[in-house]
């Protein structure tokens, strides 16, 4: 490699490596996100919910949940968090994809 190249070369690698780090750092899977934290998908359609995060999901529905039950301790909320989950995905995948994601888990939690 001609030497002209080498530094650039090396400050690349290392501009890469710190961006990865930065990201990785930023990820809300991260060990300080509690399961029931950071749901995005309140307002998302069918087509939004089915391409997210299970995550994302699971913490959405824990919102649902607590707004649908009132507000309980995280092992209460948890199972029935995974429920509205589930049936929210198993109803999306015969919903049209312009469904809105809440209307379905109003429909779960009341059956």
């Amino acid at each position: 490699m001609s030497p002209m190249y080498r530094k650039p070369l090396g400050l690349l690698i290392v501009f890469i490596a710190l961006g990865s780090a930065f990201f990785v750092l930023q990820d809300p899977d991260s060990a300080n996100v509690l399961w029931y934290e950071g749901g995005t998908l309140h307002q998302s359609t069918v087509s939004e919910w089915i391409t997210a995060p299970e995550r994302d999901q699971l913490a959405t529905a824990a919102d649902w949940v607590t707004a649908f039950d009132g507000f309980g301790a995280p092992e209460e909320i948890w199972p029935k968090a995974h429920r509205l989950r589930d049936c929210i995905n198993n109803t999306a995948v015969s919903s049209p994809t312009t469904t809105q994601t809440h209307t379905i888990a109003t429909s779960c939690h009341q059956n």
